[in-house]
């Protein structure tokens, strides 16, 4: 196999792949064609998905179920030492901490623990990426995409696409379960996806490289909520203050790759609470204005971006604004460029909000939406 392809031919397979999983029909007919899309977009040897049981000894194993190769790959699929993998005796105990904490496993396998090497090795793996599945809020199993050509390493915008394909195939093994979290970073996923094609339409002279780097983005803000949700179990209300500072690093790394050079971010929402839904929704409104003030110049220096939200009497008040100190006379360039407007009326919509027009040069966004959690 070649080398990767750009990262931005990574998104519309991933999104098509999510499509495909989600069309009627066999599922494991289903999954090798969501597997080959994906796995020629990033040119690797083998996707493949590994379920996880618990069998009479109360051991963790794990067993390959699906499988899909490269022309000229050697399949794994009826390969013995792939099934009921006893993964803590086999040595693979690292893995089982970072999927249980939501975190992938990955890069050149001959740095990884010698405990680790010998079934890759056997299976001519150089390099690899495994993210853990989560269905109704449990480990469910993982994935994984080898390279038996190059040593390689995959970048943060690889693997939050690669994390939208492991969050549809929990959503599709629970038979699109009621929980709350996969139901509503689900919907926000076909949200992205539909906007994305609406954006291409209306928005037919915004370059190709802009609608990238905003996609990859929105997935990354979706796949962070469902990290949150999963690590913690939370169902029914969060708290709004902990989900903004928990999400911390993943509005700064939005800030840096969309070119501010503001490093500054306030998160304020004082005894405010948020059900699942919500916290999806407003967590992809922050990421979109994050991305765009910042592409657009509008934060640099000592400026910082404030992202609050405050409890009124029966409803709720979501402010994105810049905070900086600007000379008297002079007036903050504080405008979303139109993509984001776009988005937030309509992400609005999807929380139930009204925005209001900003009352000030310096706010974004002023969302009032009604309050659902006590």
């Amino acid at each position: 196999m070649g080398h990767a392809a750009p990262e931005s031919d990574l998104i519309p397979e991933v999104l098509a792949a999510r499509r495909v999983l989600l069309e009627r029909g066999s599922l494991p007919e289903k999954i090798v064609r969501a597997f080959a899309g994906v796995g020629e977009a990033l040119k690797v040897d083998r996707v493949y998905l590994f379920g996880l049981s618990v069998d009479d000894d109360l051991v963790l194993c794990a067993s390959q179920l699906h499988e899909w190769c490269a022309p000229g790959v050697e399949p794994q699929a009826d390969n013995p030492d792939l099934q009921d993998i006893p993964l803590h005796d086999a040595g693979y105990t690292r893995w089982v901490d970072s999927f249980q904490a939501y975190r992938p496993i990955h890069g050149p396998v001959d740095t990884f623990p010698d405990s680790e090497r010998a079934i890759l090795e056997s299976q001519g793996i150089q390099s690899l990426l495994v993210l853990p599945v989560f269905a109704g809020g449990a480990l469910f199993g993982f994935v994984g995409f080898d390279d038996c050509s190059f040593r390689r390493t995959w970048s943060n915008r690889e693997r939050s696409a690669l994390f939208i394909l492991t969050i549809t195939l929990g959503w599709v093994f629970t038979e699109l379960s009621n929980h709350q979290a996969d139901r509503a970073v689900s919907n926000a996923i076909s949200f992205i996806d539909k906007m994305m094609n609406v954006q291409a339409l209306a928005l037919s002279a915004v370059p190709g490289y802009v609608y990238a780097d905003r996609s990859a983005a929105r997935l990354a803000a979706a796949t962070e909520v469902h990290r949150l949700l999963a690590e913690t179990a939370l169902e029914g209300c969060i708290d709004a203050d902990d989900l903004l500072q928990r999400l911390r690093p993943h509005f700064e790394r939005v800030l840096r790759q969309a070119g501010s050079s503001s490093e500054g971010l306030r998160l304020q929402s004082p005894d405010v609470v948020l059900n699942v839904t919500e916290a999806v929704w407003i967590t992809l409104i922050a990421t979109e204005v994050a991305s765009s003030c910042a592409a657009g110049g509008s934060l640099h220096g000592d400026q910082s971006l404030s992202i609050g939200l405050s409890q009124l009497e029966d409803s709720v008040e979501f402010v994105i604004r810049l905070d900086s100190n600007v000379p008297a006379g002079e007036e903050p360039s504080c405008g979303l460029d139109a993509m984001a407007r776009m988005m937030v009326r309509s992400l609005t919509g999807e929380l139930g909000g009204n925005h209001s027009a900003p009352d000030d040069a310096q706010t974004f966004v002023r969302v009032r939406y009604p309050r659902r959690c006590p």
